[in-house]
Parts: structure tokens; C-alpha cells; sequence
């Protein structure tokens, strides 16, 4: 049997931006799977208010 592993962008809403952090996202990535990077781009935009972690 082949195993593939597909990389995967994850979104995580109702982060405050006053908690965002590095630290935050990898821990956030790592309890889903295995973390590779974050995006914080939309943190405190409003209803955008999101951070994704790929893992």
C-alpha cells in the first residue's frame, strides 16, 4: 500500500489578536498535525479575522 502526504492550509478563527503569536500558530499546527508555516495576514481585519497554519 502507498501512503502520500499532502500539505495542507488550515484556517483557525476566533484567535484574538492580542494572543497572536509564532509560538501560538506552531502550537495551533502541531496539535492538528505536523506544522510547517503560518500566514497571520488577516489577523484583525474584521469579519477576515483568521490565521492559517500549513500543515
Amino acid at each position: 500500500m502507498k501512503s502520500t502526504m499532502v500539505n495542507l492550509w488550515h484556517p483557525i478563527h476566533d484567535v484574538p489578536a492580542s494572543f497572536f503569536s509564532k509560538t501560538l500558530a506552531k502550537q495551533l499546527g502541531e496539535s492538528l498535525g505536523t506544522f510547517l508555516e503560518y500566514d497571520g495576514a488577516n489577523m484583525g481585519k474584521g469579519y477576515q479575522n483568521f490565521l492559517r497554519v500549513r500543515i
